[in-house]
C-alpha cells in the first residue's frame, strides 16, 4: 500500500481534527485480489466524524432507487442545521 497522504502531510492530518478520535485506527482494509489494498471508513465512523466536528450540522438523506442489486441515496450536508438551503425547519 502507497504512503497515505494522511500521514506524509501534517496539514491534511490537521484538516477536521477532533482530540480523542483517531479515524485510522477505524479504517479498514480493503481490495479485490490482484489489487492494491486501500484504507476504508465505514460510512458509520464518517458519520460520527462530521458530528465531532460539526455539532450543530446535520446529515439529510433519501433512498432515490433501491432494487434488489443496488441503491441510490442522496445525502445533503449541512455544516449548521439552520442553514438556509435547508429542506425541513431547523
Amino acid at each position: 500500500m502507497k504512503e497515505l497522504l494522511y500521514k506524509k502531510s501534517e496539514a491534511v492530518a490537521a484538516l477536521n481534527r477532533v482530540d480523542g478520535f483517531h479515524p485510522m485506527e477505524l479504517a479498514r482494509k480493503i481490495g479485490e485480489e490482484g489489487q492494491e489494498e486501500q484504507l476504508y471508513l465505514d460510512v458509520k465512523y464518517r458519520k460520527l466524524w462530521f458530528r465531532l466536528v460539526n455539532p450543530a450540522g446535520k446529515i439529510i438523506s433519501r433512498i432515490i432507487t433501491f432494487t434488489e442489486n443496488m441503491a441510490v441515496v442522496e445525502a445533503r450536508i449541512y455544516l449548521d442545521k439552520c442553514d438556509q438551503e435547508r429542506m425541513e425547519r431547523c
